[in-house]
């Protein structure tokens, strides 16, 4: 809890944390020197990169996804969540993983993530396709905790965020909780 942790007491009626991770280079471009990231990703985040020793340029616009794809799948039960690692962005296996989450939700999963590689066509389109299903930004993550850089979508069953309690240490933090806010806003299905 909370508490314990030095950070106040547990808001009422909450029954899940989310722990934010932060990546603290050791190297000067830990991913390398420049990534290419659509401009509705980019743009917004380039904040994030700076410090990741990252540039970004722009993807061309009408970078499209590929037909087929695959994605693997870690169920977290205990948590009511699911972890989509989709290895490589297709429209089919796009279309088959917001399947398999609509039935997780019916089946009483209240949580989703979708981790991507960025080095990979049709980001921008991915991100489009999945905010019209209620998935919204994340973040960058380390793919598979190695050298290559992700992106991670989030989706929430019927859950409220109590966006008023979350604790943030850093700037950097407070500008990407804002962003998340607005985007889950945004994308989250009512």
């Amino acid at each position: 809890n909370l508490e314990k942790l030095g950070m106040g007491p547990d808001p009422k009626g909450m029954d899940r944390y989310s722990v934010l991770l932060s990546i603290i280079p050791r190297v000067a471009s830990p991913f390398g020197q420049e990534v290419a990231l659509p401009e509705n990703i980019g743009l917004p985040l380039e904040f994030l990169l700076k410090p990741l020793g990252l540039s970004w340029v722009p993807t061309p616009r009408f970078s499209s996804l590929r037909e087929e794809g695959n994605y693997t799948t870690r169920y977290q039960p205990e948590q009511k969540a699911v972890v989509f690692d989709l290895k490589q962005a297709g429209r089919l296996a796009v279309e088959q993983l917001l399947l398999d989450w609509r039935w997780l939700m019916r089946n009483g999963y209240q949580y989703a993530a979708i981790e991507v590689p960025v080095a990979q066509p049709g980001l921008g389109s991915l991100y489009d396709l999945l905010s019209g299903h209620g998935f919204f930004v994340s973040g960058f993550i380390p793919y598979h905790f190695s050298d290559k850089l992700g992106f991670r979508f989030q989706a929430l069953g019927p859950a409220k965020v109590a966006f008023d309690k979350i604790k943030i240490a850093t700037e950097n933090g407070r500008r990407l909780l804002e962003f998340i806010k607005q985007d889950c806003a945004a994308n989250t299905l009512t």
